[in-house]
Parts: C-alpha cells; structure tokens; sequence
C-alpha cells in the first residue's frame, strides 16, 4: 500500500482552517488563471497567433558588431564618420603586412597579390610601393626652400668657376654641405609613407570602394581576400602574411565570434537551466510547464526587438541567455506552490487558481523591480547599454506574462487526469523537530571574513577603455606580441580634422607638426594632409627647382665632380 504523505499547509488569507473550503479565485492573477483554463483554445490560438508574427520580425533581427553602432548617434565625431562612408567611402582601409625569406621573393608574391586584388570589384586601389619617377618628383617638394636656396647658390659659383671648379680642392670645400648632406641623403622618409620596416616586412594598402561598417559588403570583400591568399599560397612562395589590419577585418571576426558565441551560449544556458530543474522537480511535466512558456516568451523578445532596434549588439547578443536564467524563476515559484496545493489534496484546477493568488503578486513585483533595474540603463548615453536596458526590461515582463497565461493550461493539459500528487522521496514538509543552527556562528563568522576581504580587494576594480578587448581571444591590443603590435600600428585608421580653409589646415599642420618633434604629442605618429605632398610654399619651391635645373644644364656642369653632377 502507498504510505500516505502528510503537509502543512496554510490556508488562504481570510480564511478559517477548519471551516468551510475557500473560494478561488482570490486575486487578478487567480482569475486570470481561470480564465485561461477556462478558454484554452482562444488562449492557445492568440498565444501561437503573436508567436508567429513574433518570429516573423525575428527572423529579420540581424546581428551588428560594429562599435559604431554603439556610440551615439548624436555624437558629433560618430555624425562625421558616418559622412565620410557616404561621401569618401570611410577612412578605414586593408593593411596586410608581407615578409619574404628574401626581398625578391616577397616582392615577386606582392606582385601577384597586387594583381589579383585590383581585379576584384570590391577594390579601388591597391598600393604597396611608389614608383620610382613619382617619389622622385614628390621628394624634390618635400626639401626646404633654405636647402634648395644653398644648392642653387653653390651650383651657381661652381658653374661660373668653369674648369677651375674640377680642381678636387676647390670642389670638397664648394660641396661640403655638412648636415645638408644628410638630409638629402636621409630624404623625406620621416615624414613620408613608409611601406617597408626596417624588418623586411612590407606593408600593401588596399582601399575598397564599400565601407567597413557595412557588413554584407565587408564580409564578401574579406572572404575574396582569404580566398586569394589561400589559392597564391603565401608560404610555399617563400612569403608569410605577419598581419592583416583594419576595421573590415575586424568587424567581419567580431560578427562571426558574436554570432557563434550567441548560439553556444544560449544553449548553455538552456541546458544548465534544464539539469537544474530537472534536479528540483524530477517531473517530465513540470520541464514542460516550465520551458514552453520561457522559449515562448523569448521569441516575443526577439520579434519586438526586430520591429523597434533592428539588430542585436555586441551587448545585447547574449540577452536570450540572460532571459533563460532570470525569466523561469516566475514557473518555478508558481509551480512549487501549485505542487504543495496537490499535496494538500486541492483538485487542479483549484490548486493552479490558489497558487496563482498566493504567488502571482509577488512574481509581478519581482519582475517589476528587476525590469525597473534593467530599464535604468535606457538613460545611458552609451547606446550598448540603452538596448541591452530595453530587450532585457521587455524581456522579463515578456516571461512573466506568458508564464501567467500559458503554465495554467500546460498543468491541466498534461495532469488532468492526475488525482492526487505526492511528495517524492519524503513524508512532508514538516520537520518532526525544529530546527538547530549549530553551525551558525561559524557560519557569521566565515561570512564575515569573506566581506572583509571583499572589502580590502575591490579598490583593485578598475576600468578597462579598452575596446579590443571585446574582441576574440588573441585579438586585444594585451594578446599582441611586439612585433604585432608595430604591425598593427601601421594599420590604425586616421584620426580625422576638418579645416574651413587652406589657412587655417597650414597653421593647425605646422602647430601640431611642432609638438610632435618635441616630443610633446607622443600618441601621435605623424600628420598626413595635402600639405605632406604638395607643400604651401610650393611655388617657391618649385621656382628654386627651376632654377637647379637650367644650372644643370650649362655647359661647365661637366666639370664638377661626378657624384655632384
């Protein structure tokens, strides 16, 4: 025979216990409990009818790891970055950075890299090397008026010397430029763009003609580029690809690592959820009753956000996870209370209706307070944290309401038939004696301890700026070695300044060119503008250059000693 199972139960508020049985329902939630066990089919039909239009804008919700997105889109900088992708296609651009086992091998698989990526459509422009006539022409503008001045000067006695200047005597103290000399022979290289290191390593620039913050394009466009450099096989050419720089690399890895780690990661949650309860309720019946209405739940989240943001960030990805672990504590506490009605010998219906009135309040209040959390963050200015603040608040109130109208008719669909339930394993909820708390000073005391360490430990908290550290392991700026940290910054994307005039970019340029030679702007590397090419004074220069050239071609030129000449 089956022992019979003895609980404590309290009666109903208002309520005597040995008097006649109480009346449910007593609350909203009781009555609403009811009414969906009373109408299931409608219920049912408008639950699935919401569902699938849920999932409609859901199947539209897209995934966007672009830190762009998470800057605020009325930020000035952010408005100006979005207007140079639509009018300059961005200044974001592809740096791979080559190494040979020799100089002619790296060149020669350059070479083939060059002509293979100027074919596709997406490229615009590939450099890695300046031909030789036109660095020729643009170093000659970058030498200062007083070095050109002196040359022309000397050149000018050294032709009206005539034969005499072929003396070897008059000829070293007539060119002895002294440091001129070494800015000539070290040229423009400091200020120029340097596509070969001092390691060997070179460096091809590719412009594409889409932007790095569209990521259809960005994705198409790197997955051609893998493709190239897969079939030119880099490493049985004598050449090793060190790096490969730059926002569209970037933003395509962090999709594809957001996208992956957000399906692992929802099905992690999933799961250790399930272990759990499965462990708590040992009930086939109450995993169902529990996770139809929480996936449920999920994809309302999901559709909404698809109708109102339109894509997830690299914050809110992950916010189905969170919804699973922070959204099935209303089932659970309704169906633990459901589970004592039926041990006190309640029919179904009366204990789902009872156990709605005693819990529902308290479920609606906990998800109001943890929504109300949540929704703090939609005044943030940082917009990752606005859209994680609204799915996670709409998400959580999502969960409560479908666990309030779906659990009732789940319970009675699947134990209508069931009588009587028992607790397994134990002989009730009451103790036959109370309680000690042996342990519980020591347990203070540990507890004690442990917040005093605490305590002493989070002034060690700080902050980190870092945006590359959101990216996948071995990709932050703290991953890098050396070597890939040089190589990497050859592949930062500029820091943009706009000028009303050419006045005004020349006085800005030569100010900040001051600070940076003396070392008083050490995080910037160099200024590139149109004044780095094609100098202000240029007419000046050019005048002097003018001048060299027709006292080159002067007769006596052929005296003057070979190297001069």
């Amino acid at each position: 025979m089956e022992r019979p199972v003895t609980a404590a139960v309290s009666a109903p508020e208002g309520a005597a216990r040995n008097d006649a049985a109480p009346e449910y329902p007593a609350t909203f939630y009781g009555r609403l409990a009811r009414f969906a066990m009373s109408n299931r089919a409608l219920v049912v039909g408008l639950v699935a009818l919401v569902t699938v239009i849920a999932g409609v804008f859901a199947a539209r919700l897209r995934i966007d790891s672009d830190i762009l997105s998470l800057m605020p889109a009325e930020d000035p900088s952010v408005q100006i970055l979005k207007r140079l992708d639509q009018e300059e296609g961005g200044t974001t651009l592809l740096t791979l950075s080559i190494e040979g086992d020799t100089p002619e091998q790296r060149d020669a698989f350059l070479e083939k890299l060059e002509t293979r990526l100027r074919a596709l459509p997406e490229v615009e422009d590939v450099l890695w090397r300046i031909e030789p006539d036109l660095a020729w022409r643009l170093g000659l503008l970058q030498v200062p008026i007083a070095d050109l001045t002196q040359l022309r000067d000397r050149l000018r006695t050294a032709v009206q010397l005539g034969p005499t200047a072929a003396n070897p005597f008059v000829a070293a103290q007539l060119f002895d430029l002294g440091p001129l000399a070494a800015r000539l022979d070290k040229g423009h290289s400091e200020h120029g763009l340097a596509l070969t290191s001092k390691d060997g390593v070179t460096r091809m620039v590719v412009r594409p003609r889409g932007s790095a913050h569209d990521l259809p394009y960005a994705r198409a466009f790197m997955g051609d580029v893998h493709r190239i450099l897969d079939e030119l096989q880099p490493e049985a050419n004598g050449a090793h690809v060190r790096w490969i720089g730059g926002g569209y690399r970037h933003n395509v890895e962090d999709y594809e690592g957001v996208v992956r780690d957000m399906g692992w990661i929802t099905t992690t949650s999933f799961v250790l959820v399930l272990i759990i309860l499965a462990g708590a309720f040992r009930s086939p019946r109450a995993l169902v009753a529990l996770f139809v209405p929480l996936l449920v739940s999920n994809v309302w989240t999901l559709g909404v956000a698809g109708a109102t943001v339109g894509a997830l960030n690299t914050f809110t990805s992950f916010s189905n996870a969170v919804l699973i672990g922070v959204g099935v504590e209303f089932g659970v506490h309704l169906f633990a209370r459901y589970r004592e009605q039926r041990v006190a010998g309640l029919a179904v219906e009366d204990a789902v209706v009872h156990a709605w009135d005693l819990v529902g309040g308290a479920c609606t209040s906990a998800a109001l307070t943890s929504g109300a959390g949540f929704l703090a963050l939609v005044a943030a200015h940082f917009a990752g944290f606005r859209q994680l603040g609204w799915i996670l608040a709409l998400g959580l109130f999502l969960c409560l309401v479908a666990v309030m109208v779906l659990t009732p008719i789940l319970i009675v669909a699947m134990e209508g038939r069931v009588s009587r339930v028992h607790a397994p394993g134990r002989r009730g909820f009451r103790r036959n004696r109370p309680s000690t708390y042996k342990l519980a000073p020591v347990a203070i005391l540990v507890l004690a301890c442990v917040t005093l360490v605490a305590g002493l430990l989070i002034r060690k908290v700080r902050v980190e700026y870092d945006i590359s550290e959101l990216r996948q392991d071995g990709l932050a700026w703290s991953d890098l070695s050396e070597k890939e940290r040089a190589l990497v910054k050859d592949s930062y994307s500029p820091a943009i300044a706009f000028f009303p005039d050419a006045a005004s970019l020349d006085q800005a340029s030569t100010r900040l060119q001051a600070r940076i030679d003396a070392g008083k702007v050490p995080e910037v590397a160099r200024i590139f503008s149109l004044r780095s090419v094609i100098p202000a004074d240029q007419d000046a220069r050019l005048a002097l250059l003018r001048e060299l050239a027709t006292l080159a071609r002067d007769p006596a030129v052929v005296y003057l000693p070979a190297q001069v000449q």
